[in-house]
């Protein structure tokens, strides 16, 4: 039941993060954001990667990144206080990353994803019909098939 459906979409937005990343960075990151989504350990050698990737390179893909590495954090923290404070540093860099680049397909569906997915009572879901009209309207105007792929499924279209 939601155990599945939260490991579906974990392992969706890490593939969607690695594939847009291939051409950026050789290595690519799925054996990391894997590894972050396991482990409190490799969570916060991976949220300090993409801080460094983003201060490096400025790019809002690897804010949203960093932003996401917030999310795997504060899933790991145990402290309920450092657990909300990581959600809000998270929430906080996804969205300036669609602020820096609101036409980017890819880091518009994350935030999609991320507002589906958290709960309710943690209020992050302002953009979500929004960002899915976005999805809807610019997924003919994207040539990466992988990412159209998996955006027709998460919004049921055919």
């Amino acid at each position: 039941g939601e155990v599945l459906k939260s490991r579906n979409l974990i392992l969706l937005m890490i593939f969607l993060m690695t594939n847009g990343l291939q051409a950026q960075n050789p290595l690519g990151y799925r054996t990391d954001i894997g590894r972050a989504e396991n482990s409190a350990s490799e969570s916060k050698k991976f949220l300090l990667k993409m801080d460094a990737e983003f201060r490096k390179t400025k790019m809002p893909i690897y804010l949203a990144l960093y932003g996401f590495a917030n999310f795997f954090h504060a899933k790991h923290s145990f402290n309920p206080i450092t657990k909300i404070s990581y959600f809000n540093k998270g929430k906080e860099y996804l969205e300036k990353a669609v602020e820096s680049d609101p036409n980017n397909l890819e880091i518009r569906f994350l935030r999609y994803l991320s507002q589906k997915k958290t709960p309710k009572i943690l209020g992050y879901s302002q953009h979500l019909r929004e960002d899915e009209r976005f999805l809807r309207n610019n997924l003919p105007k994207s040539s990466d098939t992988e990412l159209i792929t998996e955006i027709k499924k998460s919004l049921n279209i055919k």
